[in-house]
């Protein structure tokens, strides 16, 4: 720790945007995407909806299918709340690898709540498990 030099703060809202952008770059370019093809980094994400699930419980599920890379899909399932207004607050739920996926009961629980309570609540599915289990198919 002690040959690892203290880093200054910028002293100006300019100089901390610039450090700001500087480290964005970094960690996106050096960390995130290091290694992977650039027709991946650069790809513009695509979504379609395949479906609506209408509650009478004051939430609705949009189901999705989304290209995690060109040619790679998987599912997500959108939580939202029967109305909404104005801006509401947003959860991507990363909940790990449960061989149930979006199935899985935890999951489904947390994400109605936060619907219920007005936030949007994205599951995403991982490939190789639950509705994408390849031993399902």
């Amino acid at each position: 720790m002690k040959r690892i030099p203290k880093p200054l703060p910028p002293a100006t809202a300019a100089q901390w945007t610039a450090e700001a952008r500087k480290l964005r770059q970094h960690v996106l370019e050096d960390i995130a995407s290091h290694g992977w093809p650039k027709e991946w980094v650069d790809s513009t994400p695509h979504f379609e909806q395949t479906g609506v699930i209408e509650t009478p419980h004051g939430y609705r599920l949009r189901k999705f299918r989304y290209e995690i890379v060109p040619g790679a899909y998987s599912t997500a399932i959108l939580y939202e709340p029967e109305t909404i207004t104005g801006r509401i607050p947003a959860i991507l739920n990363l909940v790990g690898h449960d061989p149930l996926g979006n199935l899985v009961e935890y999951e489904q629980k947390r994400c109605i709540n936060l619907a219920k309570q007005g936030m949007l609540a994205l599951s995403l599915g991982w490939p190789g498990f639950g509705e994408l289990d390849p031993a399902d198919k």
